[in-house]
């Protein structure tokens, strides 16, 4: 996959260029947009996106959390952390 190809942009293109072209994209091919929502190119842009812009280490562990926590059957790690908060500390439940 080519990201400048994916988000419409020149390999000159610098950061604001990029991050207007993603913007725009995530906003036309979001899943909840219910006119023009694409799934499968609203990833694209996102992984295109995070291709070109750099990441904060951070950002890489947090993903690896989340995908941790679908593999134990919740939607991400902040589920996973509600859930476990609720077994130790069953007041506070709703």
């Amino acid at each position: 996959m080519d990201p400048y190809a994916v988000l419409g942009i020149k390999i000159t293109s610098g950061r604001e260029d990029i991050e207007e072209a993603f913007r725009r994209l995530e906003l036309r091919y979001n899943p909840n947009n219910v006119v023009t929502g694409d799934q499968v190119r609203y990833e694209d842009v996102c992984e295109a996106y995070i291709r070109l812009t750099p990441q904060p280490k951070f950002f890489f562990e947090a993903m690896q959390m989340d995908e941790a926590a679908r593999a134990f059957g919740f939607g991400n790690m902040e589920q996973a952390l509600r859930e476990i908060d609720n077994i130790f500390n069953p007041k506070k439940r709703k």
